[in-house]
Protein backbone atom coordinates (compact mmCIF):
# COMPACT_ATOMS: atom_id res chain seq x y z
CA UNK A 1 0.00 0.00 0.00
CA UNK A 2 2.44 2.91 0.71
CA UNK A 3 4.83 1.80 -1.98
CA UNK A 4 1.26 2.36 -4.74
CA UNK A 5 1.23 5.85 -2.87
CA UNK A 6 4.88 6.45 -3.16
CA UNK A 7 4.89 5.67 -6.91
CA UNK A 8 1.88 7.53 -7.63
CA UNK A 9 2.33 11.94 -8.76
CA UNK A 10 1.33 12.30 -4.63
CA UNK A 11 4.10 10.06 -3.62
CA UNK A 12 6.88 11.71 -6.04
CA UNK A 13 5.52 15.04 -4.94
CA UNK A 14 6.13 14.23 -1.07
CA UNK A 15 9.56 12.92 -2.05
CA UNK A 16 10.94 15.78 -3.71
CA UNK A 17 9.27 17.98 -1.21
CA UNK A 18 11.27 15.95 1.09
CA UNK A 19 14.36 16.24 -0.48
CA UNK A 20 13.90 20.22 -0.92
CA UNK A 21 13.32 20.38 3.03
CA UNK A 22 16.54 18.65 3.54
CA UNK A 23 18.09 20.72 1.59
CA UNK A 24 16.85 23.97 2.97
CA UNK A 25 18.05 22.27 6.69
CA UNK A 26 21.34 21.89 5.50
CA UNK A 27 21.82 25.09 4.19
CA UNK A 28 20.72 26.50 7.47
CA UNK A 29 22.48 24.45 9.04
CA UNK A 30 26.17 25.07 7.46
CA UNK A 31 25.15 28.58 6.34
CA UNK A 32 23.04 30.51 9.08
CA UNK A 33 26.40 31.83 10.51
CA UNK A 34 27.76 32.96 7.32
CA UNK A 35 27.95 36.45 5.34
CA UNK A 36 27.58 36.27 1.70
CA UNK A 37 28.52 39.58 -0.45
CA UNK A 38 25.96 41.48 -1.59
CA UNK A 39 27.58 44.54 -3.53
CA UNK A 40 30.57 45.31 -0.95
CA UNK A 41 28.05 44.64 1.49
CA UNK A 42 27.90 41.37 3.39
CA UNK A 43 24.66 40.00 4.49
CA UNK A 44 23.89 36.66 6.51
CA UNK A 45 23.08 33.65 4.39
CA UNK A 46 20.10 33.32 6.98
CA UNK A 47 18.31 36.43 5.51
CA UNK A 48 19.44 34.63 1.97
CA UNK A 49 17.68 31.27 2.66
CA UNK A 50 15.03 32.90 4.11
CA UNK A 51 13.96 34.45 1.14
CA UNK A 52 14.75 30.99 -0.55
CA UNK A 53 12.17 29.25 1.38
CA UNK A 54 9.40 31.77 1.42
CA UNK A 55 9.66 31.32 -2.64
CA UNK A 56 8.66 27.10 -2.25
CA UNK A 57 5.06 28.88 -1.49
CA UNK A 58 5.56 30.15 -5.65
CA UNK A 59 7.48 27.18 -6.86
CA UNK A 60 4.64 24.96 -5.58
CA UNK A 61 2.20 27.14 -7.06
CA UNK A 62 3.67 27.05 -10.39
CA UNK A 63 4.13 23.39 -10.73
CA UNK A 64 1.01 22.64 -9.21
CA UNK A 65 -0.63 24.15 -12.30
CA UNK A 66 2.03 22.67 -14.56
CA UNK A 67 2.06 18.93 -13.82
CA UNK A 68 -1.33 18.49 -11.89
CA UNK A 69 -3.19 20.99 -13.97
CA UNK A 70 -4.44 22.90 -10.84
CA UNK A 71 -6.23 26.87 -11.63
CA UNK A 72 -4.46 28.74 -9.59
CA UNK A 73 -7.59 31.45 -8.47
CA UNK A 74 -7.23 35.38 -8.87
CA UNK A 75 -6.75 35.33 -4.92
CA UNK A 76 -3.64 32.59 -5.42
CA UNK A 77 -1.61 34.42 -7.97
CA UNK A 78 -2.17 37.77 -5.89
CA UNK A 79 -0.77 35.61 -3.05
CA UNK A 80 2.41 34.87 -5.26
CA UNK A 81 2.96 38.09 -6.27
CA UNK A 82 2.89 39.15 -2.65
CA UNK A 83 5.60 36.67 -1.69
CA UNK A 84 8.11 37.45 -4.76
CA UNK A 85 7.79 40.99 -3.85
CA UNK A 86 8.15 40.31 -0.05
CA UNK A 87 11.14 38.07 -0.92
CA UNK A 88 12.92 41.21 -3.00
CA UNK A 89 12.55 43.82 0.19
CA UNK A 90 13.57 40.97 2.38
CA UNK A 91 17.02 40.37 0.13
CA UNK A 92 17.32 44.37 -0.40
CA UNK A 93 16.83 45.23 3.19
CA UNK A 94 19.10 42.68 4.78
CA UNK A 95 21.29 44.05 7.22
CA UNK A 96 24.99 44.41 6.83
CA UNK A 97 25.71 42.62 10.03
CA UNK A 98 23.22 40.88 12.87
CA UNK A 99 22.46 42.71 15.54
CA UNK A 100 21.71 39.89 17.74
CA UNK A 101 24.82 37.52 18.68
CA UNK A 102 23.56 35.13 21.68
CA UNK A 103 20.60 34.23 22.75
CA UNK A 104 21.03 36.44 25.33
CA UNK A 105 20.93 39.23 23.12
CA UNK A 106 17.63 38.11 21.49
CA UNK A 107 15.71 37.85 25.23
CA UNK A 108 17.11 41.57 25.70
CA UNK A 109 15.23 42.33 22.60
CA UNK A 110 12.08 40.38 23.26
CA UNK A 111 11.46 41.25 26.63
CA UNK A 112 12.41 45.34 26.09
CA UNK A 113 8.92 47.30 26.66
CA UNK A 114 9.02 48.89 22.99
CA UNK A 115 8.41 45.31 22.01
CA UNK A 116 6.25 44.30 24.09
CA UNK A 117 3.78 46.84 23.81
CA UNK A 118 4.39 46.46 19.49
CA UNK A 119 3.29 43.14 19.90
CA UNK A 120 0.57 43.53 22.23
CA UNK A 121 -1.33 46.29 20.00
CA UNK A 122 -0.42 43.69 17.01
CA UNK A 123 -1.85 40.85 18.62
CA UNK A 124 -5.14 42.44 19.74
CA UNK A 125 -5.48 44.58 16.49
CA UNK A 126 -4.82 40.90 14.53
CA UNK A 127 -7.76 39.32 16.75
CA UNK A 128 -9.97 41.99 17.00
CA UNK A 129 -9.75 42.10 13.16
CA UNK A 130 -10.41 38.11 12.87
CA UNK A 131 -13.22 38.51 14.82
CA UNK A 132 -15.16 41.46 13.67
CA UNK A 133 -13.80 42.58 10.35
CA UNK A 134 -13.43 38.79 9.05
CA UNK A 135 -16.78 37.86 8.94
CA UNK A 136 -18.54 40.85 7.77
CA UNK A 137 -15.98 41.64 4.69
CA UNK A 138 -13.84 38.67 4.12
CA UNK A 139 -15.61 37.21 1.66
CA UNK A 140 -15.87 40.79 -0.15
CA UNK A 141 -12.10 41.39 0.06
CA UNK A 142 -8.73 39.67 0.79
CA UNK A 143 -7.32 42.69 2.20
CA UNK A 144 -8.66 41.97 5.34
CA UNK A 145 -6.41 38.42 5.21
CA UNK A 146 -3.29 40.26 3.56
CA UNK A 147 -3.78 42.87 7.13
CA UNK A 148 -4.05 40.01 9.49
CA UNK A 149 -0.33 37.96 7.74
CA UNK A 150 1.25 41.23 7.55
CA UNK A 151 1.00 41.94 10.89
CA UNK A 152 1.59 38.33 12.36
CA UNK A 153 4.73 38.38 9.95
CA UNK A 154 5.73 41.95 10.99
CA UNK A 155 6.54 40.39 14.68
CA UNK A 156 9.32 38.00 13.03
Amino acid sequence: MLMEVLRSDSGRGLQLCSVCLRGRDFGYSFGSSGMLSRGGNRVPIGWILTTCAVQSVVITAILSSIFLKERLSFVGKIGCFMCIVGAIVIAINAPEQSSVKTIQDMQKFIISPGFLVYAGIVIIGCVSIIIWVAPKYGNKSMMVYLTVCSLIGGLR
